[in-house]
């Protein structure tokens, strides 16, 4: 593993970002908490990304909400895995008394805690995934290219595109591609998926254009009715799907084996 300084800088390059753009977006951060703490200059970074410094936790805060990162995995990248609390927790031998030392949940602050069951249900952008702020793991977010694309979660109740596009979905989107041009396609495969924002939610669709009207088309295995908006003033084009990652079978439970 490369060095967390490395890893840092690789990140802040990935996003395409510079030394100045985190410098304002701190600042910013610094002011809507009234914490001066919370600012990071450009030097600061630099030596950052240049040293084995460790930063403190409100500047690891600020790059955690630049880089949409969890503020854990930030952690994790110095040694600290807030994965471990209970372990050392029980390693150290703490005395069973109530109070300070009674027994707690600890739950991840990523995405898939019984907490955020309610927000997956629908799908959304991935900086929304989770509906508090949506940090990205960081292991996940090396692999992506936010350059060029974005990336929204097709959400676990969600079933417009289904069997195509199942529920619980991630699905990359080229934003570039946000208008409905006449296209020729010979299957459903073929066939161009948008994800448009609409005035109460987000959909992938199959879109058509009729006159001054726009038609969001289910696929039609499922449930789901054809949803009509105005194309230039109900809705936006966030752009074209051009990529799909998905479950296609349910995991096989150690119990299942012997049934």
């Amino acid at each position: 593993m490369n060095p967390p300084s490395e890893q840092l800088k690789d990140l802040r390059k990935r996003l395409g970002l510079t030394t100045r753009d985190i410098a304002e977006f701190s600042h910013k951060i610094a002011e809507a908490n009234g914490l001066p703490e919370f600012a990071i200059s450009t030097a600061w970074l630099t030596q950052i990304e240049n040293s084995e410094s460790v930063p403190s936790v409100f500047k690891l805060y600020s790059l955690s909400v630049i880089y949409r990162i969890r503020f854990s995995d930030l952690l994790a990248l110095y040694g600290v895995d807030l994965a471990n609390i209970g372990r050392d927790a029980a390693g150290i031998g703490l005395p069973r008394q109530t109070g300070l030392y009674k027994t707690q949940i600890f739950q991840s602050d990523g995405v898939g805690t019984s907490a955020h069951d309610s927000a997956r249900a629908t799908t959304s952008l991935l900086d929304n995934l989770d509906g508090s702020g949506g940090y990205i793991p960081a292991l996940v977010l090396r692999q992506l290219d936010l350059k060029n694309f974005v990336y929204g979660f097709i959400g676990t109740e969600d079933d417009f595109l289904s069997p195509l596009v199942r529920p619980g979905s991630f699905v990359q989107i080229d934003p570039r591609q946000n208008a409905i041009p006449p296209t020729i396609w010979r299957t459903e495969f073929d066939r161009p998926i948008y994800f448009v924002s609409t005035p109460d939610r987000y959909v992938s669709a199959w879109c058509e254009i009729a006159g001054d009207d726009i038609l969001l088309l289910p696929h039609p295995l499922s449930n789901a009715n054809v949803l009509k908006y105005k194309y230039r003033n109900e809705i936006e084009i966030v752009g074209r799907v051009v990529g799909v990652a998905m479950r296609i079978g349910t995991p096989l439970m150690a119990t299942d084996r012997y049934k």
